[in-house]
């Protein structure tokens, strides 16, 4: 049975048209689709699925993404001392265990990270039926847009298909990153869209000074010098035909011909990428040599890489793991499902 077959079996398709109260409000079947990421946001000329595409960015969204999903995420609920305690049974629980058809909890944390990194909110999609939380999802950051008034948040979201929706946080779980106004998290790619564009037009010159060599000769063809601008002009052309079919080229006469080339360390390609990728690093708040961008010539120790790995979960997992935590424990609606 697929998720929609599975929908049409519940309330879930319930016309959504007027804001429904209670709790039966309810999100519309997920679609079975890839999502198009959109430039929601954009700085320069680097949106998310740009960025994505940065070896750096990937490599560090990665490391983050994967390092969340290998760690089990809990429910805790306060107890009668006025600490707190973990909930080891309950509906909140299977929900956290499997929160949709075809759905692991690493595959939600991994989304939810991911879209934490990029876009600086995420949202957690709870899906009803009969009025309780049966499933949880994610909605696509770029199609929603928070608004804040008298009190109230409401969440305005275009899905892929399908009419526009008004939603509140009955339907989500807004979990976002650092925030200016409250209401919104900032994306690390809008906010440092200069530094994650250096590192991508490194590639792009890189590749493009590669292939076509441009601004700088491939070889240079010395000529007596009382040769005419034709003779010249001849040679040249003979010599890029040449050089095409990358055979032997014969030489007749006085001529020189002496072939150009430019190794990467004078030209400070390595130097760049690697400064690229720890400004890659320092946005990501990870640790340096995580993207091998480590500088020229040192070395880890024992001591200091289980330094670095400590002070990666302690100060650039847990505060994002916190985040979706007490987001999930605090929801009023799964708190009572605990």
């Amino acid at each position: 049975m697929g998720l929609l077959d599975w929908l049409r079996g519940t309330d879930l398709l319930e016309d959504r048209t007027a804001a429904p109260t209670g709790e039966q409000r309810s999100l519309p079947p997920a679609e079975n689709e890839v999502p198009l990421w959109g430039p929601a946001y954009s700085s320069g000329n680097v949106t998310p699925l740009g960025a994505l595409a940065i070896a750096d960015v990937w490599s560090a969204v990665r490391c983050l993404t994967d390092a969340a999903s290998s760690l089990p995420l809990h429910a805790y609920r306060k107890s009668d001392d006025g600490g707190r305690e973990r909930v080891a049974s309950g509906k909140l629980v299977e929900l956290l265990d499997r929160p949709g058809p075809a759905t692991t909890q690493a595959d939600l944390i991994s989304t939810l990270m991911g879209h934490l990194l990029i876009f600086g909110d995420c949202y957690l999609a709870k899906y009803r039926e009969r009025g309780e939380v049966a499933q949880l999802g994610v909605l696509q950051p770029d199609r929603v847009r928070v608004v804040a008034e008298r009190g109230r948040v409401r969440f305005e979201y275009s899905p892929p298909t399908g009419r526009h929706l008004v939603l509140t946080d009955a339907d989500v779980v807004h979990i976002k990153g650092l925030s200016i106004d409250g209401v919104s998290g900032l994306s690390a790619v809008q906010q440092a869209g200069r530094v994650l564009g250096l590192s991508d037009q490194l590639v792009k010159h890189a590749l493009e000074f590669f292939d076509t060599g441009r601004g700088l000769p491939t070889a240079v063809f010395k000529m007596p010098a009382e040769s005419t601008e034709e003779q010249r002009q001849r040679v040249a052309e003979m010599t890029r035909n040449e050089m095409v079919k990358r055979g032997v080229l014969v030489i007749e006469g006085d001529g020189e011909f002496e072939a150009t080339t430019l190794k990467l360390d004078d030209s400070q390609f390595a130097e760049q990428r690697r400064l690229a990728a720890q400004e890659v690093a320092r946005v990501f708040r990870i640790p340096s040599h995580f993207l091998n961008a480590g500088t020229g010539g040192d070395s880890l120790t024992y001591s200091t890489a289980e330094s670095m790995s400590i002070d990666f979960v302690k100060y650039s997992l847990a505060p994002w793991l916190r985040r979706i935590e007490l987001a999930i424990t605090h929801d009023r609606d799964l708190c009572f499902q605990a």
